[in-house]
């Protein structure tokens, strides 16, 4: 794949913030071990004992609802910068501590799979305590498995490694079979275009030739669900807010205006202004049914501001939850 066909992980580094962090931990059918498919990924895996094929997101959730397993993919590309990451141990420590991850170890393992890093640690997200294990592997895409438990998981670090051991990765699935496995249903207003799905539970969208835009001349937007409602504020402006202040690209960013919307079907909030490096940006946020919390960014160079705004208004009325 060319440089201008694939997704950088700098250019993923926000909605990554989301993903890694706390996922969506709501009760799944609990089934025996078995090999099972990850939709929308190259990944197969036996998943440990009592968890299940997760709907909301690429990977897997246990019965009673205190653990996750979230699969990301990122293209070919990133296994270098990643693989340099994950095989320090002072610079995983340094890095994931932005993101509130405190790492304690770092094992080199020889899964059939190929090798792969495998870093242990733990986040504290308000009162909730979480175990954390993360696991690079190399394939046809630069794959990132991040297990989760709450204190209440019988999910130890033996298990998460037998599963990471487990893992076969195939050949990556279309961009419609990707996007058909994310939990909301969204449509491109040209000239805007899907790109890729992120970790199934997100998509990027572009304005331009290039799919890869590190410099952040072309028009972009990231629709990303979290379906925990587990750090939501009950007031959703305050909520979209603290995001704002908590994300990649928007960090030391000036928020201009916020008004009420319609956003995926229901009554949201929309946050407009301006980052640091001079691009306009939109956040449209709203939640839906059972606490499913989703948010739309929006990044747009200064001088192509009136020529996409309708585009990003359609794409946001696009949006819309799946049963």
């Amino acid at each position: 794949m060319s440089k201008n066909r694939a997704l950088t992980f700098k250019q993923f580094g926000g909605v990554l913030l989301l993903l890694i962090g706390v996922l969506g931990l709501a009760p799944a059918r609990a089934q025996a071990p078995a090999v099972q498919q990850v939709p929308g990924t190259t990944v197969s895996m036996t998943p440990p004992a009592g968890f299940a094929l997760a709907t909301e997101f690429a990977g897997f959730k246990d019965g009673n609802g205190a653990a996750s397993i979230l699969v990301v993919e990122l293209p070919a590309e990133a296994y270098p910068q990643l693989s340099a990451l994950f095989g320090d141990l002072e610079m995983a420590r340094t890095s994931f501590a932005t993101k509130g991850i405190s790492v304690t170890a770092l094992k080199r393992i020889d899964a059939p799979s190929g090798p792969v890093l495998f870093l242990s640690g733990t986040q504290t997200v308000g009162t909730l305590h979480l175990n954390k294990w993360l696991a690079l592997l190399k394939g046809e895409k630069t794959v990132m498995i991040t297990f989760q438990a709450t204190e209440a998981s019988a999910l130890t670090e033996a298990a998460a490694q037998k599963a990471v051991e487990s893992a076969t990765l195939g050949s990556a699935p279309s961009l419609p079979e990707k996007v058909s496995k994310l939990p909301f249903k969204i449509e491109a207003t040209p000239p805007f275009r899907i790109v890729d799905t992120i970790g199934g539970s997100a998509v990027m969208l572009m304005a331009g030739d290039k799919d890869v835009d590190p410099e952040g001349k072309q028009p972009m937007v990231v629709v990303a669900a979290d379906l925990s409602g587990k750090a939501m504020s009950a007031d959703l402006a305050q909520t979209a807010r603290a995001l704002v202040v908590q994300t990649e690209g928007l960090k030391g960013a000036t928020i201009e205006t916020e008004k009420t919307v319609r956003f995926a079907g229901h009554d949201g909030v929309v946050l407009s202004g301006k980052t640091q490096d001079g691009r306009h940006f939109s956040q449209f946020a709203a939640v839906g049914p059972q606490q499913r919390f989703i948010r739309m960014i929006a990044f747009v160079p200064a001088d192509r501001v009136d020529e996409t705004q309708a585009a990003i208004e359609a794409i946001a009325r696009s949006i819309a939850f799946k049963p």
